[in-house]
């Protein structure tokens, strides 16, 4: 994918960290023309992987989780840089129906495109592509 828009911010990693970024994606996403329902998507997707960043794999105290955000011709990607760590992101087993959490990479996978990768500085990027031809739906 070839970006022809970009934007990067951090989060803090916090019980309102997901919501805060959710709202500012929101606004470039809204810049950029997107339509709703891609909108609607990437918030989706900002908020299960911040939230599980945060509880999950936070930074050390007093730096941020990254969130970098790319469109162009293929589609929106989303990226999310946490604190890394032992534990990596998996999509549950759906046969676990009485669990009441851990089904947040389920959402991004029916969405997108995903997957994760341990930084040089061993932070981890995962990351989500939302492919261009779901953007027409529903727009």
């Amino acid at each position: 994918m070839r970006p022809s828009r970009l934007a990067a911010f951090g989060a803090i990693a916090s019980a309102k960290a997901a919501r805060d970024a959710r709202h500012a994606a929101a606004n470039i996403l809204a810049r950029w023309g997107l339509g709703d329902e891609v909108a609607f998507r990437a918030e989706v997707i900002i908020s299960e992987l911040l939230a599980n960043a945060v509880q999950h794999a936070p930074p050390p105290r007093g730096e941020e989780i990254d969130l970098h955000l790319a469109y162009g011709i293929g589609g929106l990607l989303v990226e999310v840089e946490d604190g890394g760590g032992e534990r990596v992101p998996v999509v549950r087993d759906e046969q676990d129906g009485d669990c009441e959490r851990g089904r947040g990479l389920a959402l991004v996978q029916h969405f997108a495109t995903w997957g994760y990768r341990t930084l040089p500085d061993g932070r981890r990027s995962t990351w989500a592509h939302l492919p261009e031809t779901q953007q027409g739906e529903g727009s």
